[in-house]
């Protein structure tokens, strides 16, 4: 697994993704996306990140995923993330980045394939173990 050049920020609020893009451009990490919700998300990996595809230079290395979002919250995109053959799923990582540290909220996302989770605030400590 190489290290991450492009990531995926998924969260609904602004505050947090300046906050977060601001974060990590300062380790050097440029190439960062943001969506707003999960139907977004899925829409952005799915014009990017399809088999086959030539040139996938903004398939994202790493989803940083909230939960608690408006139109399709964190679980509804990792449902449907699950359910699509027609990416190329094989080089990214997806990571829950959520205020919630319940037991709840990990088991319900212990049956998709996430990588980690990370209880805010997003910190190079928690996020350096996902780069590399």
């Amino acid at each position: 697994m190489s290290e991450a050049k492009c990531i995926l920020l998924v969260d609904d609020d602004d505050t947090t993704v300046m906050l977060t893009r601001l974060f990590l451009e300062s380790m050097s990490l440029e190439d960062v996306h943001s969506s707003s919700n999960g139907l977004e998300a899925i829409q952005f990996i799915q014009e990017n990140c399809r088999t086959g595809m030539d040139g996938k230079k903004q398939c994202p290395d790493i989803v940083l995923l909230d939960l608690n979002m408006p139109v399709m919250d964190g679980y509804e995109f990792l449902e449907e993330y699950s359910k699509a053959s027609n990416l190329n799923k094989q080089n990214i990582r997806i990571v829950v980045v959520s205020s919630s540290d319940s037991k709840r909220d990990r088991d319900r996302i212990a049956d998709f394939d996430v990588s980690g989770y990370i209880v805010k605030p997003l910190t190079e400590e928690k996020l350096r173990p996902f780069l590399a």
